[in-house]
């Protein structure tokens, strides 16, 4: 019987690097196969864009290429980066002395302040409709978790890692965890990181003051739930 498919979506190639190999091995009952966006599509959608509709067609267009039918996958595990999406606007300080945005746990500094609060707004906005979806392709179970302020941060706990370091520190966490799974779900659940309760919860929790800024995630709740 051939295995069902686990389909994660990610949004660059460190994050495929990082967590594509340790995933399979999760589910090891199952294949496991690794989308990377390519960039951040809670952002690169219009806040009147229909989000559904783009990760439906992220994942049909994958199904086409691969003739997969709808009930080839088992669910949708869909990672995001929070970049600070939920901080009240106070918390986004300009910076004209700063050439690029830069993270910290309590505030975002950039040059172009309304550029930022303009994609927070859109970012929200397309996150609080992924939250509320269910399924996504012909029924396809889905569900939207967390690697906040970043995946950089939660794994390696790097809140502004340089993209040339992000490579090897992915390579690096790949090798520690591909060979021992239970390892990586017991770091991701039990780390001060991971969020308690359920999945609305550790929603409600992330989008409160500051705390998309800082170092959390839900992960552990994709690695430790029965599909929804």
């Amino acid at each position: 019987m051939r295995k069902k498919i686990v389909f994660v979506i990610v949004e660059g190639p460190s994050d495929e690097t990082a967590v594509g190999s340790i995933l399979s091995h999760v589910f090891d009952r199952s294949r496991v196969f690794v989308h990377t966006v390519g960039g951040d599509i809670t952002t690169q959608t219009p806040e009147d864009g229909d989000i559904a509709a783009k990760v439906s067609a992220i994942v049909k267009g994958e199904a086409s290429i691969y003739h997969w039918h709808s009930s080839d996958i088992e669910k949708i595990i869909h990672l995001v980066d929070m970049d600070g999406a939920y901080v009240p606007e106070e918390a986004v300080v300009a910076d004209p002395n700063r050439r690029h945005i830069r993270y910290y746990e309590n505030q975002i500094r950039t040059p172009d302040r309304d550029s930022i609060l303009e994609r927070n707004a859109r970012k929200r906005k397309n996150l609080n409709k992924l939250i509320r979806e269910k399924e996504m392709w012909k029924g396809v179970p889905y569900q939207v978790y967390y690697m906040s302020c970043n995946l950089d941060h939660v794994l390696y706990g790097e809140l502004n890692m340089p993209d040339s370091n992000k490579v090897d520190a992915a390579y690096d966490f790949a090798s520690r965890y591909r060979r021992d799974p239970e390892a990586f779900v017991e770091y991701m659940t039990d780390s001060p990181f991971s969020v308690d309760g359920n999945f609305r919860e550790t929603w409600d929790y992330i989008r409160s003051g500051t705390r998309s800024l800082q170092r959390h995630s839900n992960l552990h709740l994709a690695l430790t739930s029965p599909t929804p």
